[in-house]
């Protein structure tokens, strides 16, 4: 996941704001042996002034389900995989024990995904990830895509707005209920805050590196000064670069005027 999130769905957004407001039909699923795909009747517009295809959700034997699964009061965790063939399974004993601890406190869980449910994608993805028992709710790509860059990707919301988002790779082990957990908290940390920890982040390693840069020229010096005095050759003084660049840029122009002589 980018360190930075300047995409239409991060924390703090309602997410309700972009689901569709036609139910999806039946002609609207366009048909594809491998992925769920839809037709992008609406866009809806974001803060950053661009515009991103509308939500819709369905299940085979439900039909659409988007506002039942969005619209939902409390806590819903939504596991979002663009593509279950390709998707991670290193961390399903986490996943599925955040299922289990989801069930435990009457908090939603569903895994979104584009491919097809009834397909060998998701036979496969749920013999993986440890019969994985977790409902399967499918969504277009493009849409899943836009959610979360982590395959797969765990995003909670909490009537609706997006709380924290989570890559494959730091699942939260939560125990509590979630009022009480910080980890599942809403990030209130603004662009500008996180933009100053990074610059401050790379400051430090900067300085870090100057700093090893300089032990090292150092302990060289002090190794050839101790040569030297015992070998009572001439020490040579600590030169800095620049004074090594001007005495460079003299023994140059001494050979130029030899050679134009």
């Amino acid at each position: 996941m980018p360190a930075l999130d300047f995409g239409a769905f991060r924390t703090g957004t309602d997410i309700r704001k972009f689901q569709a407001n036609d139910t999806l039909k039946p002609a609207d699923i366009l048909p594809d042996s491998v992925h769920f795909l839809t037709q992008h009747h609406q866009r809806i517009h974001t803060r950053n002034g661009r515009t991103t295809a509308a939500i819709q959700l369905h299940e085979p034997n439900q039909g659409d389900v988007t506002a039942k699964i969005l619209g939902r009061d409390g806590y819903t965790f939504l596991l979002v995989s663009q593509d279950l063939a390709t998707a991670s399974t290193s961390q399903r004993h986490a996943i599925n024990d955040l299922y289990e601890y989801a069930h435990k406190h009457n908090y939603g869980f569903f895994c979104l995904t584009s491919s097809h449910l009834n397909g060998i994608d998701a036979e496969e993805y749920i013999l993986e990830s440890g019969l994985a028992e977790y409902p399967l709710i499918n969504g277009d790509m493009q849409v899943l895509r836009t959610l979360i860059h982590s395959n797969p990707g765990l995003i909670l919301l909490k009537d609706g707005i997006i709380q924290r988002k989570w890559s494959s790779y730091n699942i939260p082990a939560l125990h509590k209920p979630i009022e009480q957990e910080p980890e599942a908290q809403l990030q209130t940390t603004s662009i500008k805050e996180e933009v100053w920890k990074i610059v401050s982040r790379f400051g430090l390693v900067l300085i870090i590196i100057l700093a090893i840069d300089w032990i090292i020229g150092s302990i060289k010096w002090l190794l050839e000064f101790v040569v030297r005095l015992i070998t009572r050759r001439p020490i040579p003084e600590l030169k800095t670069k620049q004074k090594r660049r001007k005495e460079d840029d003299t023994e140059t122009n001494s050979q130029q005027e030899a050679v134009t002589n």
